[in-house]
């Protein structure tokens, strides 16, 4: 899918749901070789269901929901404020992939991070997500040296973080 079907919103409580099953659904595909399978086809949905509902996002945080013509949710970017905003999750509904909309969330979310006078941002990704780690080298992320973290399911990723010490080259990732 090409081109811009999609509009970029503020994500709100009612999106809360969807947010999650895309979630659900992009783990369950970028991470089935990494989380045991048992987990991921169960309880994990219903973990990932709670985090959305407990979980507290404040005025500064950038939460974007990438909104299909029929009003479907297609992706989204949650980005929370810290000294360095952090890029918690960034996904976009299997099989859309590739056609612009993660490319145009990161924008969108620089544009917004600028805005509120940042000038940075980070994100951590799985060593073995060779897609994202592709596709956020594309956008000008730097990789940094390899930690553990624990994740749903008391799985521990192998991750990096990666960096983006200007966000002009996220915010100029969209008029590519």
């Amino acid at each position: 899918m090409t081109g811009r079907p999609h509009r970029l919103r503020a994500a709100t409580d009612a999106d809360r749901p969807a947010l999650a099953a895309l979630q659900v659904a992009g783990w369950r595909d970028a991470y089935a070789a990494l989380i045991p399978a048992d987990y991921l086809a169960g309880a994990f949905a219903g973990d990932v269901e709670q985090r959305w509902r407990d979980l507290e996002i404040g005025p500064d945080d950038v939460v974007l929901a990438a909104e299909a013509p029929d009003g479907a949710l297609d992706g989204f970017i949650t980005v929370w404020s810290r000294a360095t905003p952090y890029i918690d999750n960034l996904h976009v509904r299997p099989g859309l992939r590739g056609g612009g909309v993660g490319r145009r969330l990161m924008a969108e979310a620089a544009r917004r991070l600028a805005a509120q006078g940042r000038d940075a941002v980070e994100l951590t990704v799985a060593v073995r997500n060779l897609r994202a780690r592709a596709f956020y080298a594309r956008l000008g992320g730097v990789e940094g040296e390899e930690t553990r973290r624990p994740s749903f399911g008391a799985v521990i990723f192998h991750c990096l973080p990666v960096r983006w010490t200007s966000l002009a080259p996220l915010v100029a990732a969209d008029a590519a």
